[in-house]
Formats: C-alpha cells, sequence, structure tokens
C-alpha cells in the first residue's frame, strides 16, 4: 500500500489526477470506476483539463434505488455531469445501473457479469465513508459479497441528505453495490480521502484490525493499492508521518 498525502482538498485532485492520468495514459482503454460526492470533483475537475475523447469504459459502483433513471440525483446522471459527458465518453462505453430495476437482484448480477465480460476492472476510484463503507458495503458486508442489493445504513442516508437539500425522507432507502469481492480483484485501487472528519475511519480502515465491520479494512489485505488522502484526513496516522 502506498500512501500520498496532499496539502488539501484541491492538493488531492491533482495527486488524484497525476496517479489516475499516468493509469489511463499506458492503458486508455481501461475499465474504471469513478465514485460520487464531494471529495472527488477536484480529480474531475483536473481530469477534464487533461483528456479530451477519452477512451476508457466507465464501470457503475452502485446506484440508488426506487428512481427514475433520469432524476438527477441518479450517481450515473451525477457523474455523466461531472466528468463522463465532458470528456465524451459514449453511452456503449458505459456500464450502469438501472436505478428502476423492478428485479435488484437480476439488475445486480447482470451488471457483475456484464463487469466479467468486460474483462473486470482495471482501476478503481474510491471514497470512503464515516462508518468504513465502501460503495455502498456498510459494515458488516462480507468481504466475499457479490454485487447485490443492500439497505442503506441511516449514517449514510444522514451523510446522502445533503444532496436533497437536508430531507432525508427523501433520501432512498436502498442501493445496488459492487459487492467486496469484485473490488477487491481491481488491478488498480485508488482510495480518496479528505476532511478532519475522515481521520478516525481512515486510521482505523489503514492501521485497525482487519474486519468486516469496518469494510474498508479489506484494503490492508490487497497489492497494489494508492491512498491519496490529505492532511486533515491523514492527520492521525502513524505508519506514514
Amino acid at each position: 500500500m502506498h500512501i500520498i498525502i496532499a496539502k488539501d482538498k484541491q492538493d488531492l485532485g491533482k495527486k488524484a489526477a497525476e496517479t489516475v492520468g499516468m493509469l489511463l495514459k499506458k492503458s486508455p482503454k481501461a475499465n474504471i470506476c469513478l465514485p460520487t460526492g464531494n471529495t472527488p470533483l477536484p480529480l474531475y475537475k483536473e481530469l477534464r483539463n487533461t483528456f479530451i475523447n477519452a477512451e476508457f469504459t466507465y464501470i457503475a459502483l452502485d446506484e440508488y434505488l426506487g428512481l427514475d433513471k433520469h432524476d438527477p440525483h441518479c450517481f450515473s446522471n451525477w457523474l455523466a455531469r461531472e466528468i463522463l459527458d465532458p470528456l465524451d465518453i459514449p453511452a456503449k462505453k458505459r456500464l450502469l445501473i438501472d436505478p428502476s430495476a423492478a428485479e435488484a437482484d437480476s439488475e445486480a448480477k447482470r451488471h457483475e457479469k456484464k463487469i466479467t465480460e468486460q474483462g473486470g476492472i482495471d482501476i478503481a476510484v474510491l471514497g470512503l465513508g464515516h462508518n468504513g463503507h465502501i460503495g455502498f458495503n456498510e459494515p458488516g458486508s462480507a468481504f466475499k459479497s457479490s454485487t447485490r442489493k443492500v439497505k442503506l445504513a441511516d449514517r449514510t442516508r444522514k451523510a446522502n441528505a445533503a444532496y436533497w437539500g437536508g430531507d432525508i425522507n427523501k433520501v432512498p432507502h436502498s442501493a445496488i453495490t459492487l459487492g467486496l469481492d469484485i473490488l477487491s480483484s481491481a488491478r488498480k485501487t485508488i482510495l480518496l480521502v479528505s476532511g478532519k472528519d475522515k481521520a478516525d475511519i481512515l486510521q482505523k480502515s489503514l492501521e485497525g484490525p482487519v474486519t468486516e465491520d469496518i469494510p474498508a479494512t479489506y484494503l490492508q489485505n490487497m497489492e497494489n493499492v494508492v491512498v491519496i488522502a490529505d492532511e486533515d484526513a491523514a492527520s492521525k496516522l502513524t505508519q506514514s508521518r
């Protein structure tokens, strides 16, 4: 595991763009998972200024259930606005999860099968939840878990309520997420973490016991992991200081 400490969120974006950019220049047609949220926004800004007519295939990491596929809150639409459309990624190179799927279990299996047929995940860019979730693999998720329908933890829904004007009642209760099993098969994993509010969970994830109670601890058992954290998020780490 390689840990890179950035000065602040903007520097994190630059360092992440350097890492992702180097990988995409080596493998322009890579299959890549990308996260939503505030932390990766500086990364996407840098990539928009670097890549024109990118050739990579986007693989959906997770998606809410119970929303219309045109709903702006859908992760696929959020990422389309922030990075996929600006980089001219065509529809045929977007492996999406249908948020309105009538049979969520079937949709989850279909998505994982498509990823396998595509050749697996080359680059997984991930964020870290306050409770240690990766994607929507909430605490208690098995390290060998498959892509599946999940119930969202109250803390996760509360954190995401900001995108609904702070109204937690509007946040979906369930989602489909890539399982930790397929995520652990990624050829390169890049974890992005920013903010002092993530310092405790980052320290536990990287330096604490490996446990399914903190899903992100699975990263300790993986090779080819790069963690890029700003100084606030990394403030409680000991091994990298």
